[in-house]
């Protein structure tokens, strides 16, 4: 593996703290002893045969295997490592609450995962124990039909805050002189929602007040966070949520707005496997992201 990395038996040698004449007698042993040629020499230096890429294909999560074996006995009876998994819809505070978390740490090593995903995404992952974590939210008129999601998948929904939906647009758009704006007013505007699949049901979607998306003529259909702050922030398309937009986290052209329309609030909070403990590391995130959504 060494010398596939290098590209050079002389420098996996060095590498390795062995004499060249070491290595090589290593390298013919074994496709002597596999009937097989890894590399073959030249006088360029080394290409690798495709048996040599099946032999590395093979042998790279032996060797991965080896580290964490390793890993594990020379940690074990020390503190544990804090880990922690997170599958979340794509809410800036939720990012916010992961870079104050990760401040707060004082282990030498850790191993977090943080992934933005839709909402079917955070629900399989928790459930299929991906994630220790999923923050999402619902919305009165789906609250039901998700608590009939969360029972069947064992999972339990425990809320951290409640938000009034807001639209959000650049500062300069044509909405932005107003303190509320109604969702006819939005309508007038390209809209942008986060794709979904044809037979995603209403119930995951991520738009407040905007489960009828097909009402609207001029549709941008993307993919991750990013892109949606990008659009409405150089165009005057327009989207909506919890109208949560930290600073340093959502580009400062970005303005929310109340919607005037008599529509359900958001229903902030996290799942978790049902009479699952959470780790200590899960209560510190959750603590943290509880600060959050309460100053705001």
């Amino acid at each position: 593996m060494e010398i596939y990395n290098s590209g050079s038996i002389n420098q996996a040698a060095k590498n390795l703290f062995m004499s060249q004449s070491t290595v090589s007698a290593a390298i013919k042993e074994v496709e002597e002893e596999l009937g097989i040629i890894i590399f073959r020499r030249t006088n360029r230096g080394i290409t690798v045969t495709e048996d040599g890429q099946e032999f590395i294909a093979n042998i790279k999560p032996l060797l991965e295997q080896e580290k964490k074996i390793r890993k594990y006995y020379k940690t074990k009876g020390k503190e544990e490592e804090p880990r922690i998994a997170i599958s979340l819809q794509r809410y800036a505070f939720c990012a916010e609450a992961f870079v104050q978390f990760m401040r707060r740490q004082t282990a030498e090593s850790y191993d977090f995962k943080i992934k933005e995903c839709d909402m079917g995404q955070v629900i399989e992952d928790v459930s299929m124990r991906k994630s220790e974590l999923g923050i999402l939210y619902f919305s009165d008129i789906t609250q039901k039909y998700l608590e009939h999601i969360f029972r069947d998948a064992r999972l339990e929904f425990r809320p951290i805050a409640e938000a009034r939906p807001k639209a959000f647009f650049n500062r300069h758009h044509p909405l932005a002189a107003q303190t509320s704006v109604s969702l006819a007013e939005l309508g007038q505007y390209p809209c942008v929602v986060f794709e979904k699949d044809e037979s995603t049901p209403m119930g995951f979607a991520e738009e407040v007040g905007m489960n009828d998306v097909f009402e609207y003529a001029r549709l941008i259909k993307i993919n991750d966070r990013a892109t949606l702050y990008n659009i409405i922030a150089n165009t005057d398309a327009v989207s909506t949520g919890s109208g949560i937009l930290p600073k340093g986290y959502v580009d400062e052209r970005i303005v929310a707005r109340p919607i005037s329309d008599d529509i359900d609030n958001m229903h902030i909070g996290y799942i978790k496997i049902e009479d699952a403990a959470l780790s200590d590391t899960a209560k510190d995130y959750i603590r943290i992201l509880k600060e959050i959504l309460k100053d705001r």
